[in-house]
């Protein structure tokens, strides 16, 4: 039987120029059956990346490949800035496949230091949302840059594709923590009933002292 397989994980830029590699291995027998999430912690600037994450038998050499694509933002110099979310479902993660991490983070979960959730109740959404899930968590970032005393105002809307409907979703702040000039806060969604299909998840921000105003999308879809 089978037991080790390898994943590498990959990062290019927007020319396709590969920046970084990284490799795990790991035992096949330990993902069987279950729902894993693999993560890797590196620094790297603003800009358009291309991500790939390829695993490999070692004794076959049969593989599967994954990618996606993200545009790391600029922190304005002044201002708002309202990063991509994280969003969570309800329902237990099975397992989480640790990449690389800085060598001093080894020892610790370090995924949860830079987005704070309960892993015991809430696991990634990769896109799907099933249609009956009435609330979804969101772990956002936000930089506040040479803001005096901010005081933020966020809100949420989904926008149907087919129809183009706008509907304003219910969003509370569960936690928050602020570092310097960089906040990170875990926030609940209240989600309606929903027919299936694609629709854009709106999230913005505003400070109500300067007016300043941020907001971040994603595509998600319900089945």
């Amino acid at each position: 039987m089978h037991q080790k397989a390898e994943i590498y994980f990959l990062v290019f830029d927007e020319k396709d120029n590969i920046i970084d590699v990284k490799k795990k291995a790991v035992n096949i027998s330990a993902l069987k059956e279950k729902e894993a999430y693999y993560y890797s912690l590196m620094h790297i600037s603003p800009g358009l990346y291309k991500f790939r994450i390829v695993m490999r038998d070692m004794d076959t050499g049969s593989g599967a490949v994954g990618g996606y694509s993200e545009e790391i933002p600029q922190a304005p110099e002044q201002g708002l800035q309202l990063f991509p979310p994280l969003l969570l479902t309800p329902g237990k993660s099975s397992l989480f496949v640790r990449g690389y991490v800085p060598a001093k983070e080894k020892n610790k979960f370090p995924l949860l230091d830079y987005f704070p959730f309960d892993p015991a109740q809430y696991s990634p959404m990769l896109e799907s949302i099933p249609k009956n899930i009435s609330k979804i968590q969101a772990v956002l970032h936000c930089s506040m840059q040479k803001l005096t005393k901010p005081l933020l105002k966020f809100s949420a809307t989904l926008i149907e594709n087919s129809s183009g409907q706008s509907t304003t979703l219910p969003l509370s702040i569960l936690s928050g923590k602020k570092e310097g000039e960089m906040g990170t806060l875990l926030t609940e969604i209240k989600i309606p009933e929903m027919i299936p299909g694609e629709c854009v998840l709106v999230i913005a921000v505003e400070d109500t002292s300067s007016k300043a105003r941020s907001q971040t999308s994603t595509t998600c879809r319900f089945y």
